[in-house]
């Protein structure tokens, strides 16, 4: 029993002796790190484990894709001349920045001191290419232009939404297209009248082709589907409409490019409208003049047809750690909605010839541009100015489809055709290659 205790007694002196020399210099283990898997902490949860109140959060910032502030957290201020770029996309009837809430009201996991105790929440990354859509935006400025500026990449993602004038967002609200709705027009002609000739007379049923009161001669020609879209013949696509049927058109807009659709975007609800109630109304739908859309809706289209792929527009990438930068949660990802095929050889041809004919390039190396142009009318009395469109797909290593929307170009610049705006497209082009 003795030589049991002096055992005891000795272990007790050895164990005593290493809690001593260690005590000075343990360290703590550091916090797991975070995936996207795992849950960042919330408001409702304590700060420490010795916090018995909930934590108090400023809301985090939002940014651009490479980082760049375009809101910050506690002020929800525009940092240098980013206010009124985004301002109608954060602010106003989109409220982006009120959408976005949820995270960036989540606190950040490595604690950033908001100045006064409280912590701040997680930066919230968007698609928006910060420099470009300042640059657009001051362009629509200093020339003048009332309208929008639209640019999808071929993932659905949203790389500028400018807009410029008036109430709400342009590039989020449905308006009459023109003839830049001529690009699903084709592709239903080709669906069902797959290399069709029309003798076009250039003047029938109430409708004219652009040109036909000026140049009558010209009249009738031979039209297929490549010289339909470069001369922008009204009949040819008027009268496919006609011989295809309401219910016909409507099936194949809703199956491939889901026409008929309510849009949940995280911009809002996106909505289409057409009426092809009559006759008369049908026909005019194939030229789009009985339509509304939105040029989000037309971007996304523009880039359907080179990839074959109809794509969930998105604008939030991701949650970060707003010390650090780490990623912490996917917010969105590419999601094909539908896939109507790539378009053929004809329909292709046919907006190349438009690109070409508008005179517009793109300065880099292996780069194809196919662009669309529209004049809407919008009231038969000339009391609504007409909406231009110019709608330019390029394609490069990655596609990516622009919507031009002007809708003060007869008042302001005198230009009586869209057309006429290509200036202005140009100078946007030189912009999304630099920025």
């Amino acid at each position: 029993m003795k030589q049991i205790l002096v055992i005891l007694a000795g272990t007790a002196a050895v164990l005593a002796m290493l809690w001593a020399s260690g005590k000075g210099n343990r360290q703590e283990l550091p916090p797991p790190e975070l995936t996207e898997t795992t849950a960042p902490p919330t408001a409702t949860e304590s700060a420490t484990e010795e916090s018995t109140s909930p934590l108090l959060i400023c809301r985090g910032d939002i940014a651009g894709a490479d980082g760049t502030v375009i809101l910050t957290g506690t002020d929800r201020a525009y940092p240098g001349d980013t206010a009124e770029a985004f301002g109608n996309v954060f602010g106003g009837e989109t409220a982006l920045d009120s959408r976005l809430a949820a995270y960036t009201e989540t606190a950040n996991p490595t604690f950033a001191d908001a100045g006064d105790g409280s912590c701040t929440g997680q930066t919230v990354r968007t698609t928006f290419r910060v420099p470009l859509q300042t640059a657009i935006y001051q362009y629509l400025n200093t020339q003048g232009i009332e309208g929008s500026v639209t640019v999808i990449r071929e993932d659905g993602a949203v790389e500028a939404l400018v807009s410029r004038g008036g109430e709400g967002h342009y590039a989020l609200t449905p308006a009459t297209p023109g003839s830049v709705f001529k690009i699903l027009s084709a592709m239903i002609s080709e669906h069902y009248f797959p290399g069709r000739v029309y003798s076009d007379p250039g003047s029938a049923d109430g409708i004219h082709d652009w040109d036909y009161e000026k140049h009558p001669e010209h009249y009738p020609r031979e039209t297929d589907i490549r010289s339909a879209l470069v001369n922008s013949s009204n009949l040819y696509f008027g009268e496919v409409f006609s011989e295809a049927g309401a219910e016909q058109v409507m099936a194949y807009l809703d199956s491939a490019f889901l026409y008929s659709h309510a849009w949940e975007t995280d911009l809002g609800t996106l909505q289409n409208s057409i009426d092809v109630s009559s006759n008369a109304n049908l026909l005019r739908a194939g030229f789009g003049q009985r339509e509304t859309v939105t040029p989000v809706y037309l971007a996304l289209c523009g880039n359907a047809l080179l990839t074959g792929k109809l794509m969930q527009p998105y604008v939030t990438l991701c949650t970060a750690d707003c010390v650090t930068g780490e990623v912490l949660q996917t917010l969105s990802k590419p999601q094909i909605l539908a896939e109507p095929g790539t378009a053929s050889s004809g329909i292709a041809e046919g907006l190349s010839g438009v690109a070409a004919d508008l005179g517009l390039t793109y300065p880099a190396e292996n780069t194809a541009l196919y662009a669309k142009t529209g004049t809407a009318e919008i009231s038969d009395d000339g009391s609504v100015e007409d909406i231009h469109y110019i709608l330019v797909i390029v394609k490069g290593e990655t596609t990516r489809t622009v919507v031009l929307q002007i809708r003060n170009s007869v008042s302001a610049f005198g230009h009586e055709y869209a057309s006429g705006d290509k200036g202005f497209m140009q100078d946007i082009l030189q912009m999304l290659s630099e920025k």
